[in-house]
This record gives C-alpha cells, sequence and structure tokens, in this order.
C-alpha cells in the first residue's frame, strides 16, 4: 500500500506580524506556504514525555501533536494534550470537491483550508483570531493525496512563544 502524506501550510496573521509571502516546492513537489513568522518558537519541549507516531490520517479533533513542518508530512507524534505539546487540532472541514473533480492547485487549497481554519477558530478558542494570541497551522489534501478520496482540512492551533499545555478549548488567548 502507497504511503500517503498531507500538504502543511501555516497561517501567521497575528496584528503585530506584518509580513511577505515565500512559496517553494517541497520535495516531493507540493507548495507549502507560509504568511509573517516562522513557527520555529512553536516547538515543545525536548523533556517533554514521548508519544506515538501515527499517520496524520489518524488525526481528530481534539488531538495534539508534535513533530510536523512545512512541506508534506506522512506521520507526526500524538501526544495527551495535559503534557507540553505543538499543536492541537480545533477542527476537521472537508472541500467540497467531488469524486472526478481535480485537484483544485496548492493556491486554492491553501486558501480554502485558510478560511475554513479562521471561520471555526473563534468556536473552538472563545476569541476571535485576529484577537488571539494563537495561530493556526492548518494539514490539507495534496495533488498526491486527492486521486485517493482524501479532501480533509485539519485545522490547528499553535503558539508562537512556545510549547502549548492543556486544550486550548474556551482557552480565550
Amino acid at each position: 500500500m502507497a504511503a500517503r502524506s498531507l500538504t502543511v501550510t501555516l497561517i501567521f496573521a497575528l496584528a503585530a506580524c506584518g509580513g511577505g509571502e515565500s512559496a517553494g516546492p517541497t520535495s516531493s513537489g507540493s507548495v507549502a506556504e507560509s504568511i509573517g513568522a516562522s513557527a520555529s518558537g512553536a516547538e515543545a519541549s525536548a523533556s517533554a514525555p514521548a508519544g506515538e507516531m501515527v499517520s496524520v490520517f489518524d488525526l481528530k479533533t481534539g488531538d495534539c501533536f508534535n513533530n510536523a513542518t512545512q512541506g508534506t508530512v506522512e506521520e507526526v507524534e500524538r501526544i495527551d494534550c495535559a503534557a507540553p505539546h505543538t499543536y492541537e487540532i480545533f477542527a476537521a472541514v472537508d472541500h467540497p470537491g467531488g469524486s472526478s473533480d481535480p485537484y483544485p492547485g496548492d493556491e486554492a487549497m491553501a486558501s480554502f483550508a485558510g478560511e475554513q481554519c479562521r471561520a471555526e477558530f473563534e468556536t473552538f478558542i472563545g476569541l476571535d483570531y485576529d484577537s488571539s494570541e494563537l495561530s493556526i497551522f492548518y494539514l490539507h489534501p495534496s495533488a498526491e493525496t486527492w486521486p485517493t478520496g482524501d479532501r480533509e482540512v485539519l485545522c490547528t492551533v499553535y503558539s508562537e512563544e512556545g510549547p502549548l499545555e492543556g486544550s486550548m478549548e474556551g482557552a480565550t488567548r
């Protein structure tokens, strides 16, 4: 069975961050984009308890994880949200593309994912995105996974300041 993967894209729209956009091909030919700053400050502590490596297709809303980077991601370290972690999935949204529709392209997919994740943010965090200190990171289908029926976008939250501890649901940060 061929390994499946998702393309990962970062969104940074903190009020204090003005920044340019950059995009470039990943090693698999997918395009990953970041807007504003970098996620390097979001890495979980090396002393955090180890989690289990799981396929990105086994993740669901409410899961917390480490080890995702821009580009194509196949596995991440799922970890208990009570322990320091980098990301928490706050929503899962399906792209409306049908089974016979062609892949919409990296730019269109990133735009869809960004819009959907921003729309779901306040419901989970309890504060609108523009007022929050938290940022959005999302995983979305790639040109490689689209033909297999992959339509799911996973919306995650993280902090530029460092690891999260506990769930961010209702955190109003």
